[in-house]
This record gives structure tokens, C-alpha cells and sequence, in this order.
């Protein structure tokens, strides 16, 4: 165990949600420089719809659409075996060693 270091989980790859909702931030970005040459460069262009999403009347960045981690990530954890059977004290290891 002493020869773990620990992981920097932001040097991990995004994922493809997250990676989806920065590309269309940055195509509105980029439509709107392109438009700069006109009086108004995000005439007809909705923020919302470009992952931006506004809030206190401000936009701010849509991370991802939809939930963090699946709703069945841990329906899989329980191993089905009932611990409480252990707990009447005849299985319970006090660690004494009763072979000396």
C-alpha cells in the first residue's frame, strides 16, 4: 500500500457529456466571433441551446445533461448474504488464539 501515489482525478479525460456540452460552447463562441464584424453578433442565436443554461439572469456553463452516475451503479454491491446470522457471538473471532 505504501507504494500508491495518489491520483490527480483532474488529469483524467473528460467524459463524452461533458466533452459534448464544452464543443457547443465553444461553436457559440465561435459563431459569435465570426459575427463580429456585425452591429449585433448574437442576433437570433439562444444561449440555451449552445450549452449555456441561465440562471440569476446570468449564463452560466451546462457541465452535462442528465445524472452524474447511473441510478443502478450500486444495485450490485449487496453480496445477498445476511450478516446479522454472525452476530449471536458463537462465530465472532475475540482474537485470542485457543490453540496455545
Amino acid at each position: 500500500m505504501c507504494g500508491i501515489k495518489k491520483v490527480d482525478c483532474a488529469l483524467l479525460p473528460p467524459c463524452e457529456k461533458t466533452v459534448y456540452s464544452k464543443l457547443q460552447r465553444a461553436h457559440f463562441v465561435s459563431i459569435i466571433w465570426g459575427r463580429a464584424d456585425s452591429a449585433d453578433p448574437g442576433h437570433g442565436l439562444d444561449p440555451l441551446q449552445f450549452g449555456w443554461s441561465k440562471k440569476n439572469g446570468c449564463c452560466s456553463p451546462e457541465w452535462f445533461l442528465g445524472p452524474a452516475m447511473p441510478d443502478n451503479i450500486f444495485d450490485d454491491v449487496d453480496s445477498g448474504e445476511d450478516i446479522t446470522d454472525d452476530l449471536d457471538g458463537d462465530h465472532l473471532d475475540d482474537g485470542s488464539n485457543s490453540d496455545n
